[in-house]
Protein backbone atom coordinates (compact mmCIF):
# COMPACT_ATOMS: atom_id res chain seq x y z
CA UNK A 1 0.00 0.00 0.00
CA UNK A 2 1.38 3.22 -1.14
CA UNK A 3 1.52 6.37 1.88
CA UNK A 4 -1.26 8.10 0.06
CA UNK A 5 -2.84 4.90 0.51
CA UNK A 6 -2.02 4.51 4.04
CA UNK A 7 -3.23 8.34 4.95
CA UNK A 8 -6.56 7.24 2.91
CA UNK A 9 -7.37 4.60 4.87
CA UNK A 10 -6.88 6.17 8.53
CA UNK A 11 -9.00 8.70 7.10
CA UNK A 12 -11.63 6.48 6.37
CA UNK A 13 -11.19 5.00 9.54
CA UNK A 14 -11.78 7.95 11.11
CA UNK A 15 -14.84 9.05 8.97
CA UNK A 16 -16.68 5.68 9.75
CA UNK A 17 -16.34 5.88 13.50
CA UNK A 18 -17.72 9.38 12.93
CA UNK A 19 -20.81 8.12 10.63
CA UNK A 20 -21.20 4.58 13.36
CA UNK A 21 -21.49 7.48 16.55
CA UNK A 22 -23.73 9.57 14.46
CA UNK A 23 -25.72 6.75 12.80
CA UNK A 24 -25.99 4.83 16.42
CA UNK A 25 -26.77 8.12 18.31
CA UNK A 26 -29.85 8.67 15.75
CA UNK A 27 -30.98 5.23 16.57
CA UNK A 28 -30.81 5.45 20.50
CA UNK A 29 -32.59 9.05 20.69
CA UNK A 30 -35.37 8.89 17.73
CA UNK A 31 -38.41 7.01 17.16
CA UNK A 32 -37.24 4.17 14.31
CA UNK A 33 -38.01 1.21 13.56
CA UNK A 34 -36.66 -2.33 14.95
CA UNK A 35 -36.34 -3.15 10.97
CA UNK A 36 -34.74 0.48 10.01
CA UNK A 37 -32.36 -0.50 13.30
CA UNK A 38 -31.27 -3.84 12.27
CA UNK A 39 -30.72 -2.78 8.74
CA UNK A 40 -28.40 0.24 10.05
CA UNK A 41 -26.80 -1.89 12.42
CA UNK A 42 -25.97 -4.86 9.92
CA UNK A 43 -24.27 -2.41 7.58
CA UNK A 44 -22.27 -0.44 10.14
CA UNK A 45 -21.19 -3.99 10.98
CA UNK A 46 -20.14 -4.59 7.30
CA UNK A 47 -18.59 -1.76 7.23
CA UNK A 48 -16.41 -2.43 9.80
CA UNK A 49 -15.22 -5.70 8.61
CA UNK A 50 -14.26 -4.84 5.09
CA UNK A 51 -12.10 -1.46 6.42
CA UNK A 52 -10.66 -4.36 9.16
CA UNK A 53 -9.93 -6.76 5.90
CA UNK A 54 -8.98 -3.76 3.85
CA UNK A 55 -5.45 -3.32 5.72
CA UNK A 56 -4.59 -7.21 4.27
CA UNK A 57 -6.84 -7.85 1.46
CA UNK A 58 -6.88 -4.41 -0.70
CA UNK A 59 -8.95 -3.43 -3.50
CA UNK A 60 -11.88 -5.60 -3.22
CA UNK A 61 -12.28 -4.98 0.72
CA UNK A 62 -12.36 -1.15 -0.28
CA UNK A 63 -15.01 -1.83 -2.74
CA UNK A 64 -17.35 -3.54 0.00
CA UNK A 65 -16.70 -1.02 2.44
CA UNK A 66 -17.80 1.86 -0.62
CA UNK A 67 -21.02 -0.64 -1.01
CA UNK A 68 -21.67 -0.29 2.82
CA UNK A 69 -21.16 2.98 2.81
CA UNK A 70 -23.23 4.23 0.18
CA UNK A 71 -26.28 1.74 1.80
CA UNK A 72 -25.72 3.58 4.96
CA UNK A 73 -26.17 7.06 2.98
CA UNK A 74 -29.11 5.64 1.21
CA UNK A 75 -30.80 4.47 4.32
CA UNK A 76 -30.22 7.52 6.46
CA UNK A 77 -30.74 10.09 3.85
CA UNK A 78 -33.76 9.13 2.64
CA UNK A 79 -35.51 8.28 6.14
CA UNK A 80 -38.92 9.50 6.82
CA UNK A 81 -40.23 9.44 10.61
CA UNK A 82 -43.19 7.21 10.70
CA UNK A 83 -46.19 9.55 10.34
CA UNK A 84 -44.36 12.52 9.62
CA UNK A 85 -45.45 15.08 7.19
CA UNK A 86 -45.48 14.34 3.27
CA UNK A 87 -44.43 16.22 0.79
CA UNK A 88 -45.94 14.56 -2.12
CA UNK A 89 -49.22 12.24 -3.30
CA UNK A 90 -46.96 9.67 -5.24
CA UNK A 91 -46.48 6.45 -3.11
CA UNK A 92 -43.58 5.54 -4.69
CA UNK A 93 -42.08 9.49 -4.26
CA UNK A 94 -42.68 9.26 -0.92
CA UNK A 95 -40.77 5.59 -0.28
CA UNK A 96 -37.76 7.20 -2.17
CA UNK A 97 -37.28 10.28 -0.66
CA UNK A 98 -37.35 11.84 2.73
CA UNK A 99 -35.95 14.44 4.85
CA UNK A 100 -33.04 12.26 6.01
CA UNK A 101 -30.00 12.52 8.85
CA UNK A 102 -27.98 15.22 7.29
CA UNK A 103 -25.12 14.16 9.90
CA UNK A 104 -25.03 10.32 9.11
CA UNK A 105 -25.81 11.59 5.27
CA UNK A 106 -22.66 13.66 4.82
CA UNK A 107 -20.22 11.52 7.37
CA UNK A 108 -21.00 8.35 4.57
CA UNK A 109 -20.81 10.92 1.56
CA UNK A 110 -17.61 12.17 2.69
CA UNK A 111 -16.68 8.48 3.76
CA UNK A 112 -17.69 7.15 0.29
CA UNK A 113 -15.39 10.00 -1.48
CA UNK A 114 -12.11 8.64 0.48
CA UNK A 115 -12.49 5.42 -0.09
CA UNK A 116 -13.10 6.11 -4.53
CA UNK A 117 -9.88 8.18 -3.97
CA UNK A 118 -8.46 5.54 -2.22
CA UNK A 119 -9.07 3.06 -5.19
CA UNK A 120 -8.34 5.50 -7.25
CA UNK A 121 -4.71 5.64 -5.53
CA UNK A 122 -4.44 1.77 -5.68
CA UNK A 123 -5.27 1.56 -9.35
CA UNK A 124 -2.52 4.26 -10.00
CA UNK A 125 0.28 2.45 -8.37
CA UNK A 126 -0.84 -1.19 -9.57
CA UNK A 127 -1.72 0.06 -12.95
CA UNK A 128 -0.52 -2.36 -15.52
CA UNK A 129 0.66 -5.09 -12.56
CA UNK A 130 -1.36 -6.06 -9.96
CA UNK A 131 -1.29 -8.47 -6.57
CA UNK A 132 -3.52 -10.74 -8.89
CA UNK A 133 -2.03 -10.47 -12.42
CA UNK A 134 -0.96 -7.99 -15.15
CA UNK A 135 -3.70 -5.96 -16.43
CA UNK A 136 -4.22 -4.10 -19.06
CA UNK A 137 -6.36 -0.19 -19.33
CA UNK A 138 -9.02 -2.07 -20.76
CA UNK A 139 -9.82 -4.59 -17.66
CA UNK A 140 -9.54 -1.55 -15.10
CA UNK A 141 -12.11 -0.13 -17.81
CA UNK A 142 -14.33 -2.75 -17.35
CA UNK A 143 -14.02 -2.75 -14.34
CA UNK A 144 -14.97 0.36 -12.92
CA UNK A 145 -18.38 -0.26 -15.27
CA UNK A 146 -18.92 -3.44 -13.44
CA UNK A 147 -18.70 -1.55 -10.28
CA UNK A 148 -20.90 1.41 -11.42
CA UNK A 149 -24.12 -0.43 -12.75
CA UNK A 150 -23.34 -2.89 -9.79
CA UNK A 151 -24.07 -0.15 -7.30
CA UNK A 152 -26.89 1.42 -9.14
CA UNK A 153 -28.78 -1.14 -7.49
CA UNK A 154 -28.03 0.28 -4.30
CA UNK A 155 -30.49 3.10 -4.69
CA UNK A 156 -33.21 0.45 -4.60
CA UNK A 157 -33.04 -2.73 -2.60
CA UNK A 158 -32.11 -0.06 0.07
CA UNK A 159 -35.79 1.20 -0.34
CA UNK A 160 -37.36 -2.33 -1.34
CA UNK A 161 -36.27 -4.30 1.89
CA UNK A 162 -33.96 -2.18 4.28
CA UNK A 163 -35.94 0.95 4.86
CA UNK A 164 -38.70 -0.17 7.12
CA UNK A 165 -42.22 -1.56 6.86
CA UNK A 166 -43.71 1.75 5.62
CA UNK A 167 -41.48 2.12 2.71
CA UNK A 168 -41.51 -1.85 2.23
CA UNK A 169 -45.85 -1.25 2.50
CA UNK A 170 -45.23 0.67 -0.01
CA UNK A 171 -43.68 -1.04 -2.80
CA UNK A 172 -45.96 -4.48 -1.51
CA UNK A 173 -48.84 -2.35 -3.05
CA UNK A 174 -47.28 -1.19 -6.16
CA UNK A 175 -46.35 -4.67 -6.90
CA UNK A 176 -49.64 -5.77 -6.23
CA UNK A 177 -51.29 -2.86 -8.40
CA UNK A 178 -49.30 -4.10 -11.58
CA UNK A 179 -50.50 -8.16 -10.63
CA UNK A 180 -47.55 -9.42 -9.52
CA UNK A 181 -48.70 -11.66 -6.67
CA UNK A 182 -48.29 -12.33 -3.84
CA UNK A 183 -47.18 -8.49 -3.83
CA UNK A 184 -45.15 -8.93 -0.51
CA UNK A 185 -43.07 -11.96 -1.64
CA UNK A 186 -42.37 -10.24 -5.05
CA UNK A 187 -40.86 -7.08 -3.36
CA UNK A 188 -38.67 -9.36 -1.09
CA UNK A 189 -37.51 -11.89 -4.39
CA UNK A 190 -37.07 -8.02 -6.21
CA UNK A 191 -35.10 -6.80 -3.16
CA UNK A 192 -32.87 -10.06 -2.85
CA UNK A 193 -32.46 -9.93 -6.58
CA UNK A 194 -30.65 -6.57 -6.78
CA UNK A 195 -28.44 -7.31 -3.60
CA UNK A 196 -27.23 -10.11 -5.50
CA UNK A 197 -27.13 -8.10 -8.47
CA UNK A 198 -25.09 -5.64 -6.72
CA UNK A 199 -22.51 -7.40 -4.30
CA UNK A 200 -21.96 -10.24 -7.02
CA UNK A 201 -21.00 -7.71 -9.30
CA UNK A 202 -18.99 -5.08 -7.54
CA UNK A 203 -17.06 -8.08 -5.93
CA UNK A 204 -16.82 -10.03 -8.91
CA UNK A 205 -18.28 -12.77 -7.13
CA UNK A 206 -19.98 -15.21 -8.71
CA UNK A 207 -20.08 -12.71 -11.72
CA UNK A 208 -21.92 -14.30 -14.50
CA UNK A 209 -24.58 -15.06 -12.31
CA UNK A 210 -24.98 -11.77 -10.74
CA UNK A 211 -25.00 -9.89 -13.94
CA UNK A 212 -28.05 -12.72 -15.57
CA UNK A 213 -30.06 -11.80 -12.08
CA UNK A 214 -29.85 -8.11 -12.49
CA UNK A 215 -30.49 -8.44 -16.31
CA UNK A 216 -33.36 -10.23 -16.22
CA UNK A 217 -34.81 -7.82 -13.00
CA UNK A 218 -34.12 -5.00 -14.64
CA UNK A 219 -35.69 -6.31 -18.36
CA UNK A 220 -38.59 -7.67 -15.99
CA UNK A 221 -39.37 -4.79 -14.86
CA UNK A 222 -39.52 -2.07 -17.65
CA UNK A 223 -41.65 -5.27 -18.46
CA UNK A 224 -44.09 -5.62 -15.73
CA UNK A 225 -43.98 -1.96 -14.83
CA UNK A 226 -45.47 -1.07 -18.74
CA UNK A 227 -42.91 1.18 -19.49
CA UNK A 228 -42.64 -0.67 -23.24
CA UNK A 229 -46.01 0.64 -24.28
CA UNK A 230 -44.98 4.40 -23.05
CA UNK A 231 -42.30 4.90 -25.17
CA UNK A 232 -38.44 4.88 -25.44
CA UNK A 233 -37.17 8.34 -23.48
CA UNK A 234 -37.25 8.18 -19.86
CA UNK A 235 -38.56 11.56 -19.32
CA UNK A 236 -41.76 10.79 -20.65
CA UNK A 237 -44.44 10.69 -18.18
CA UNK A 238 -44.21 7.12 -16.02
CA UNK A 239 -41.08 6.76 -17.80
CA UNK A 240 -40.24 4.84 -20.86
CA UNK A 241 -37.99 2.20 -21.21
CA UNK A 242 -35.10 3.85 -22.13
CA UNK A 243 -33.16 4.11 -18.99
CA UNK A 244 -33.99 0.30 -17.55
CA UNK A 245 -32.82 -1.38 -20.97
CA UNK A 246 -29.63 0.74 -21.28
CA UNK A 247 -28.75 0.02 -17.83
CA UNK A 248 -29.88 -3.95 -18.27
CA UNK A 249 -27.50 -4.06 -21.45
CA UNK A 250 -24.49 -3.00 -19.83
CA UNK A 251 -24.96 -5.53 -17.04
CA UNK A 252 -25.89 -8.14 -19.41
CA UNK A 253 -22.43 -7.67 -20.97
CA UNK A 254 -20.87 -9.25 -17.41
CA UNK A 255 -22.95 -12.58 -18.21
CA UNK A 256 -20.90 -12.92 -21.39
CA UNK A 257 -17.30 -11.92 -19.98
CA UNK A 258 -17.53 -12.94 -16.64
CA UNK A 259 -15.61 -10.48 -13.42
CA UNK A 260 -12.26 -10.92 -15.43
CA UNK A 261 -8.50 -10.02 -13.87
CA UNK A 262 -9.95 -7.97 -11.02
CA UNK A 263 -12.89 -10.41 -9.51
CA UNK A 264 -13.12 -12.19 -6.35
CA UNK A 265 -14.20 -15.60 -9.17
CA UNK A 266 -10.42 -15.17 -10.80
CA UNK A 267 -9.07 -15.46 -7.48
CA UNK A 268 -11.49 -17.93 -6.26
CA UNK A 269 -10.72 -20.02 -8.94
CA UNK A 270 -6.58 -19.37 -9.01
CA UNK A 271 -6.57 -19.89 -5.78
CA UNK A 272 -7.96 -23.83 -5.34
CA UNK A 273 -4.53 -24.09 -7.00
CA UNK A 274 -2.10 -22.12 -5.33
CA UNK A 275 -1.33 -19.82 -8.35
CA UNK A 276 -2.78 -16.01 -6.96
CA UNK A 277 -2.08 -14.59 -3.83
CA UNK A 278 -4.78 -13.20 -1.98
CA UNK A 279 -4.21 -9.94 -0.68
CA UNK A 280 -1.57 -7.11 -0.78
CA UNK A 281 -0.06 -6.29 2.29
CA UNK A 282 -0.35 -3.05 3.95
CA UNK A 283 3.64 -2.76 4.29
Amino acid sequence: MTSIGKSLYWIGVALAACTAVLALQFIASETVTAWFSASAVGWLVALGVALVLARRHGLFAIVGALFAALVLGRLYGTFRPEGGANMTNDPLLLAETGPGVPGVMWAATALALVLVLWIADFIRSNRKNTPWGPVSDETWGLFFIRNYVGMMFIAHFSGHIFAGPAQFAIFESYFGSIGLQPAAAMVVLGGISEVVAGIGLCLGLFTRFAALIGASFLFFSMLWGEHFPIGYIWILPNGGWEFGIFWAVMVAVFVVLGGGTLSLDRIRRAGKHGAVALHQPLS
